[in-house]
């Protein structure tokens, strides 16, 4: 039996280096037409607009954050209720008296101080004084005691109101006094008032014989 002939030690590296050459540039090598055809084109191209600064539309400025609110803050309120109230009432009067003062004033002018019912009430009367030749001396004054919201209404608010009479005279038509020696000068009144947009008219009267303090 003949055994295969052993190779020197030189010759077995000689002959591992060249195979393991062999089997890297395999595996190295791919095929040109298998590379051109798993290898997708890519074409990037360079514009003059191409820029890296951010468009208007991907800024974020101060600006454009909402301003923090402080939700304990309390929010001023749009109208001056009691203000209101207050001018309603003295308005009232100054168109009131007047209509009773000078018969050249319509009474009708009632009307932009007050709603019905008591734009109606006080023309009435205000009409059967001059059909009467009654005649208004002085003016009619108001102090506005207190004024309250109704709760049935977001809109109406009661003023608790002292009418003072003391300077005021009442002519008939012979220039004699209307006014009982015994008749109250300052009395209570309420007065029921409506807010419309910005402006407070008068919207009813309940007149006391009550006194009140002194104005």
């Amino acid at each position: 039996m003949r055994l295969p002939r052993r190779l020197s030690p030189l010759s077995l590296v000689t002959a591992l280096s060249l195979g393991l050459t062999l089997g890297l540039a395999a595996c190295s090598s791919p095929d040109p037409a298998e590379e051109a055809s798993d290898s997708p084109s890519v074409t990037v191209s360079a514009t003059a607009t191409d820029s890296l600064t951010p468009t208007p539309s991907d800024t974020i400025t101060a600006d454009s954050e909402p301003a923090a609110v402080n939700p304990d803050t309390p929010m001023a309120p749009l109208y001056d209720e009691t203000a209101g109230v207050k001018q309603a009432v003295a308005t009232y009067y100054t168109v009131y008296n007047r209509i009773a003062q000078d018969p050249a004033v319509d009474p009708l002018a009632i009307a932009d101080v007050a709603l019905n019912p008591e734009k109606d009430r006080a023309y009435a009367q205000l009409t059967a004084n001059r059909q009467a030749g009654h005649r208004q001396i002085g003016d009619i004054q108001a102090r506005v005691i207190t004024v309250l919201p109704l709760e049935s209404s977001a809109v109406t608010y009661l003023a608790e109101v002292c009418v003072d009479t003391r300077l005021v005279e009442v002519l008939d038509s012979q220039g004699r006094s209307l006014w009982h020696p015994d008749s109250p000068r300052q009395t209570f009144a309420v007065f029921y008032i409506e807010r419309r947009g910005v402006s407070f008219l008068v919207t009813e009267v309940d007149h006391s014989a009550d006194p009140c303090a002194s104005v």
